[in-house]
C-alpha cells in the first residue's frame, strides 16, 4: 500500500503541476508546444470595448515555448497594468529565470489585479534551453487571464523592420520603389502608405489607382461617320447650332 501511494505522489499533479519532464523522461526543450501570439506582449494593450481578450482557460497543461516576434520570455516585472498582454489579468513570472545548470525549476505565475501584485497564482515550471526558455503552464481558472510573453510590438501597417517586422527600428516601407503598389501611372510614397497620381492629360479614377485620358477627340467617338457616344452627339449638336445661327 505504501508503494501505491508513493507512485500516486510521483505521477499526480502537485499544486496543479505535473512534472512531465521527470515522469515522461522527455526533454521539454524538444517536445514543447509553440505559442505564436504577438498580443501577449507587455507593450500591447487590448481595447476592452470591442476586442476579444486572450484567455488561457482552455490551455492544456504542458510545456510551451513563446515564439512570437514580440519576444519569448515571460516578464518578471509585477507592475503590468490590466488589459496589457491582450487580456484583462496579465500573468507574469514571479521570480527569476533559471540558468542552464538549474535544469527545471518551480515558479509561480502571478496576476496583478485589484491592487494585489499576486491576486491570481498558478504553479508553473521553467527550463533554460540555452537560447530560449520553455514553460510548463496550466490553464487559468477563468477569463480573461493569460500568460504574458515579450515586450515588443508589431510594426504598424506600412512599416517594416529587420526584426521580423517588430519593434524596435520600424521604418517606412516605400511601396513605390519596391513596386508593391497598385498605381497604374505615378506612385507617391507617404509615411506608412502611398497615393496615386496620373500623368498630364489623364485624371485619376474613383478607384484611386487607375487613370483615364481627358479631352478625348471627337474622332475617337466616331465610327463610319456615325456618332457612337453621348459626348460626340453633344459636340455635333453645338457644331450645327453655331453653323446655322
Amino acid at each position: 500500500m505504501g508503494l501505491y501511494y508513493l507512485l500516486i505522489l510521483l505521477l499526480c499533479p502537485v499544486n496543479g503541476v505535473v512534472n512531465a519532464y521527470g515522469a515522461l523522461d522527455t526533454d521539454p526543450c524538444v517536445t514543447y508546444t509553440a505559442i505564436d501570439e504577438p498580443k501577449r506582449s507587455t507593450a500591447y494593450r487590448a481595447n476592452q470595448t470591442w476586442e476579444e481578450l486572450l484567455c488561457d482557460e482552455n490551455l492544456l497543461s504542458g510545456w510551451y515555448r513563446f515564439v512570437s516576434g514580440a519576444g519569448g520570455e515571460m516578464p518578471i516585472n509585477n507592475d503590468i497594468p490590466a488589459y496589457h498582454c491582450g487580456t484583462h489579468i496579465p500573468l507574469y513570472l514571479n521570480g527569476t529565470h533559471p540558468t542552464v545548470e538549474d535544469d527545471v525549476v518551480n515558479r509561480t505565475a502571478c496576476g496583478n489585479y485589484l491592487g494585489s501584485l499576486c491576486y491570481q497564482k498558478y504553479q508553473m515550471q521553467v527550463k533554460n534551453c540555452s537560447s530560449y526558455y520553455v514553460y510548463f503552464l496550466i490553464r487559468t481558472r477563468g477569463c480573461s487571464e493569460a500568460y504574458c510573453a515579450g515586450d515588443e510590438l508589431e510594426c504598424q501597417s506600412g512599416y517594416v523592420s529587420p526584426n521580423g517586422n517588430f519593434t524596435p527600428d520600424c521604418q517606412d516601407l516605400d511601396e513605390c520603389t519596391r513596386d508593391v503598389h497598385s498605381c497604374h501611372q505615378i506612385c507617391v510614397n507617404t509615411a506608412g502608405s502611398y497615393y496615386c497620381e496620373c500623368m498630364d492629360g489623364y485624371i485619376l479614377n474613383t478607384d484611386g489607382y487607375s487613370c483615364s485620358q481627358t479631352g478625348a477627340s471627337t474622332s475617337a467617338n466616331v465610327s463610319d461617320g456615325i456618332c457612337k457616344t453621348h459626348h460626340c452627339s453633344l459636340i455635333l449638336y453645338f457644331f450645327i447650332y453655331n453653323l446655322i445661327h
